[in-house]
């Protein structure tokens, strides 16, 4: 899924299974359904352009993957998709 040290180049949505956050040997957190890969650099965060750690697949599932091009694309297409949170109406 994500190596530590790569370029975040992607938001991710955990739709099924169960992937491992390690850090070198030691598993530091884990991600389940509708949990997110990416976001923080996706919404700007500084220092978040690199992955920290390393995500691996512990469990068969999937995950939808939306480029940064893509979303990029979505945004200046109609900036309130990405950029706004959908109302509650």
């Amino acid at each position: 899924m994500a190596k530590r040290g790569e370029k975040v180049d992607y938001l991710g949505i955990v739709l099924s299974g169960k992937l491992l956050i390690k850090h070198y040997d030691s598993v530091y957190g884990v991600l389940t359904v509708g949990d997110l890969i990416g976001y923080m650099a996706w919404v700007g965060l500084g220092g978040t352009d690199e992955h920290k750690f390393t995500i691996l697949g512990e469990k068969e599932g999937y995950i939808a993957v939306l480029p940064f091009e893509v979303l990029n694309v979505m945004s200046k297409r109609d900036p309130g998709l990405v950029n706004e949170p959908p109302s509650n109406s």
